[in-house]
């Protein structure tokens, strides 16, 4: 703490001596980075602005954490927790972990009362792929990272690969859990991670539960729907996961990556859902000073036509009257080699080339469309693709859902061709990828464009402003 304050007088002498102003604004700024945690600790960073000393062993924490007493709650065995621990375990994780609040209450409590404390140090592997699921996990703190291998086809080397990193409220390995599958990827700590797991039993009863002898509320629930009318909900096995599952998805969590290629059929009984599609984004920038080389281009060979036309006039003009001709000969012959010499000069036209476009690109994710109760994802590829026309892929997002899902082939082979005919009507497919590429083209340009345009018009006034004054 001294050392700290010795270090804040020098600073207040320097901030007010003769070059106090650059010194005080990059104090400043030194300060606010180290506030908003944006600041690198290397010795050569801090150096730089004049100290000694990491600023960050300073820094307060400030993160909330779940507390030492809650930690000892979810450590012990579900039996021995009482309601008053349960009460404070519940009301921790709630204060500590803000996206542990988007379950639903009972789903919390239900989390509160069978989940159990786990910590893993850095570097250590919390599931492995292909390993049978056993746990969903639900991180309370640190980061994990998620990795696949990939095998090699030719020469069936496996190599790792980085797909993202989890922090604190992410959670991992229910879908494993949901579908009774193998784990798809493995999850390794970047740093210490404390954990929330839940047993594969408690899970099914907390996010699929079913109650036997009792037609389930979601099976119900789809007798109600009006696009599957007709359709025999009665067939469904309630407690066959490979058939129908019912859950709650969380915020975030990607239920289908391609629509064309997926097992299920998605319904939305409470909640929302994303429909994404994964697009090429062009720099719009670039193609606005493409166009405005054009422009400028066009405007160029029209001031040369209209120059060599003055100049053909006036040669014509000058042999009627007479004049001599030896100086303007080559003058009246040289609008057709300006204008050849425009069009095949190389540094214009190089960009206006197929190949030689250097416009760099991305993907981008557009949202098409937002799925409320009652809504249905995958019936567009199951009935149009089973007849071998294309649909477009899409992807679904969980925007924290109940989800009743249908294996797409048992639907199908409930499905009457009455039925077929009538989806086949009255669903509208969505539009080609080429169409929807052309639409994100168009809107970025025109955004891009109206933004450009803005900008030019406010500088033109301003220099107009300053030029009147």
């Amino acid at each position: 703490m001294p050392l700290l304050c010795l270090f804040h007088l020098r600073h207040y002498v320097h901030l007010h001596s003769r070059d106090g102003g650059q010194r005080r604004e990059r104090y400043l700024s030194l300060w606010a980075s180290v506030l908003n945690g944006k600041f690198s600790s290397s010795r050569r960073a801090y150096e730089m602005y004049g100290i000694s000393f990491d600023p960050q062993e300073f820094k307060a924490n400030t993160e909330v954490q779940v507390s030492t007493e809650a930690k000892a709650i979810l450590s012990l065995e579900p039996g021995q927790r009482s309601q008053q621990q349960l009460r404070q375990a519940l009301a921790s994780l709630r204060q500590a972990v803000e996206e542990f609040s988007e379950f639903p209450i009972t789903m919390q409590e239900s989390l509160a009362r069978v989940g159990r404390y786990e910590h893993f140090e850095a570097k250590r592997v919390i599931i492995r792929q292909g390993h049978l699921a056993e746990n969903f996990y639900f991180i309370l703190s640190g980061t994990a990272v998620v990795i696949i291998l990939d095998t090699d086809k030719l020469t069936g080397e496996q190599k790792a690969r980085t797909v993202t990193f989890l922090g604190k409220g992410k959670s991992f390995g229910e879908l494993a859990l949901m579908y009774k599958s193998r784990r798809t990827a493995t999850v390794r700590c970047q740093e210490d991670v404390e954990l929330l797991a839940v047993a594969r039993e408690d899970f099914v009863d907390i996010f699929m539960h079913v109650e036997r002898d009792v037609e389930p509320e979601h099976v119900t629930f789809l007798r109600s729907l009006h696009v599957l009318r007709g359709w025999p909900v009665e067939v469904l096995p309630a407690n066959n996961p490979r058939v129908l599952v019912f859950t709650y998805v969380r915020r975030g969590i990607v239920l289908c990556k391609d629509s064309n290629c997926s097992e299920w059929i998605y319904v939305i009984k409470s909640g929302s859902c994303r429909v994404i599609k994964a697009l090429k984004q062009a720099n719009a920038q670039q193609k606005i000073q493409k166009q405005h080389r054009q422009i400028n281009k066009a405007g160029k060979e029209l001031k040369e036509i209209s120059m060599d036309h003055y100049c053909l006039l006036d040669a014509i003009y000058r042999s009627r009257h007479r004049l001599s001709l030896s100086g303007h000969a080559t003058t009246s012959s040289q609008p057709s080699s300006r204008t050849i010499s425009l069009h095949s000069d190389s540094g214009e036209n190089s960009s206006d080339r197929p190949n030689g476009d250097t416009v760099s690109s991305s993907t981008v994710f557009v949202d098409l469309l937002s799925l409320l109760p009652g809504d249905i994802y995958g019936l567009e590829s199951c009935v149009f693709r089973s007849m071998g026309n294309r649909t477009t892929s899409t992807s679904l997002v969980s925007g924290g859902a109940e989800v009743i899902m249908i294996n797409r082939k048992f639907f199908l082979d409930h499905t009457s061709e009455q039925l077929r005919k009538r989806l086949r009507r009255e669903i509208r497919p969505l539009p080609s990828e080429e169409n929807l590429q052309c639409q994100l083209e168009t809107k970025i340009s025109w955004e891009a464009y109206r933004h450009d345009t803005l900008k030019q018009t406010l500088e033109l006034r301003r220099k107009q402003a300053q030029s009147s004054t």
